[in-house]
């Protein structure tokens, strides 16, 4: 609830501005107080406090816009640049380049198990073959592998089709592949989501992609 702001008084003997709990007022001396001498004061509406008064609404104004748009600036940056980490190339491979899709927000989730979608782009000009197991890997450093499909494909539709165990991937020269599904499952409740990476039969990271997002708040 908004309470109106008190009115600007001032001497009526010099116009001088005074507040309202003022006895005297500080440039002749007259008595101005509100119980003792109530006509000795009057409302101050002259232009130059009309003025002044707007001047400081419009600088409390400014003060709470600018602080709104440092808040939507720093948010969209945030926005933006997790979008940017997730899309650019990595150089992880000089082969292939992966995409995540929809990363500002890259999981869906049902229960315990989550999926995202990526596209994968042979950087070449010549065909290729892409192999490996996909991987979540946390802020803390810990992966998560794929899904036991065999327990949760009645959990997550289609998860025979849109969850590889595993990539076996032939690329003509130059061809990107879309809608790649990677599943996962047990995420931990809190921690960031650091990237995507696909992984060799020794472990060794053939192909990855960025990431910088919340593990999402699963139902």
């Amino acid at each position: 609830m908004f309470t109106k702001k008190a009115p600007p008084w001032r001497c009526k003997a010099c116009r001088h501005p005074v507040q309202l709990d003022t006895y005297y007022c500080k440039k002749c001396g007259a008595l101005v107080s509100v119980e003792l001498a109530p006509d000795a004061r009057e409302i101050d509406t002259s232009l130059k406090t009309k003025l002044r008064r707007i001047w400081y609404a419009r600088a409390v104004a400014k003060i709470t816009w600018a602080l709104i748009i440092v808040v939507a600036v720093a948010s969209a940056s945030y926005f933006f640049n997790t979008i940017r980490i997730a899309r650019i190339d990595n150089h992880s491979s000089a082969i292939f380049k992966m995409k995540v899709d929809a990363p500002s927000a890259p999981l869906s989730c049902n229960g315990t198990v989550c999926q995202a979608t990526v596209e994968i782009i042979n950087k070449t000009k010549s065909a290729q073959v892409l192999q490996g197991v996909p991987y979540f890997k946390l802020d803390n450093g810990k992966l998560y592998g794929p899904i036991n499909l065999a327990k949760s494909a009645g959990r997550l539709y289609f998860a025979d089709k849109y969850c590889n165990q595993k990539f076996d991937l032939s690329f003509a020269a130059s061809e990107s592949q879309k809608f790649l599904g990677i599943c996962t499952e047990n995420l931990p409740r809190t921690g960031f989501i650091k990237g995507i990476q696909i992984r060799d039969g020794q472990g060794k990271v053939v192909l990855s992609a960025d990431l910088q997002v919340a593990v999402p708040q699963k139902y």
